[in-house]
């Protein structure tokens, strides 16, 4: 694995800002990748990737979502977003943002039969109790749902994965992905898919 880091701009610290600015960031994405060829042709030279957005990140990634843009696994870890952002009825509950939803994202893998959108959360996340109590539950805190909650459309490539086992009890709970079971978890899922293209 050969991690490519992707910082997005924010105004600082400010919780608030930071949710404005990683809308923007999302959308400023989107509009380079369909204006300008030469980022996609970029993108385009790297024959397997995978994705990974941890907190406020996944917003962006959400904001970002175009199809034209395609990676093998897609890693949503500690994810500050809707709790219910892939399930079936979501776009009928939510007219801000409704297009950027769990299906957008999931739009972006590259071979549906062998890509997945994996969704690491922990109950344990304490950073995430202040974002759900300003707007609502956190797929973060979560999970992606239960299979009857989920639409059909995302229903086989959406695994939630609980990391509460391995989030000390003693920490915020948030920041665990470059910790060691987690380097392993996407290291595992890029393999198998190494695997079925070998």
């Amino acid at each position: 694995l050969k991690p490519i880091p992707v910082i997005w701009p924010s105004h600082g610290y400010d919780y608030f800002d930071q949710r404005d600015d990683s809308v923007e960031a999302g959308k400023a994405f989107q509009k380079i990748v369909e204006e300008f060829e030469n980022i996609k042709d970029t993108i385009k030279r790297f024959p397997a990737k995978s994705v990974m957005a941890h907190s406020m990140g996944n917003r962006v990634l959400r904001f970002a979502a175009i199809a034209k843009v395609k990676f093998d696994n897609i890693f949503m870890v500690a994810a500050d977003v809707p709790y219910d952002l892939f399930h079936a009825d979501y776009k009928e509950r939510n007219k801000k943002g409704a297009e950027a939803n769990g299906v957008a994202i999931c739009n972006m893998l590259s071979n549906k039969k062998k890509g997945k959108v994996y969704v690491l959360y922990s109950e344990r996340d304490l950073a995430l109790i202040g974002s759900a109590i300003i707007k609502e539950a956190r797929l973060g805190k979560t999970g992606a749902g239960t299979e009857e909650e989920l639409d059909d459309k995302v229903k086989d490539l959406v695994v939630s994965y609980d990391c509460k086992d391995f989030v000390s009890r003693f920490s915020i709970g948030h920041n665990y992905q470059f910790e060691e079971f987690a380097c392993k978890y996407y290291e595992d899922k890029y393999k198998s898919i190494d695997d079925a293209n070998s």
